[in-house]
């Protein structure tokens, strides 16, 4: 890179200039994700449900792994 630009100041220079060239690719969203977000937070149901499943076995048929963190009946 340093072949390219004599100075620092060139090469803040040419960084600036893709930038300013390439400006709408960082205002675009910007302007179009925020209103987005807010529709899909509107469309978005308002309830939620959860459910879970849990598993009882005999102690002698634990995992061994899960030995430690198996609570004992008796």
């Amino acid at each position: 890179m340093s072949a390219l630009f004599e100075s620092t100041s060139d090469t803040l220079a040419y960084i600036a200039q893709v930038a300013w060239r390439r400006r709408f690719l960082a205002f675009i969203p910007l302007l179009l994700l925020p209103p987005l977000a807010v529709v899909t937070a509107m469309v978005a149901p308002k309830r939620y449900e959860a459910r879970m499943t849990m598993l009882v076995q005999e102690p002698s048929k634990l995992n061994p792994i899960l030995k430690d963190i198996s609570i004992n009946p008796n």
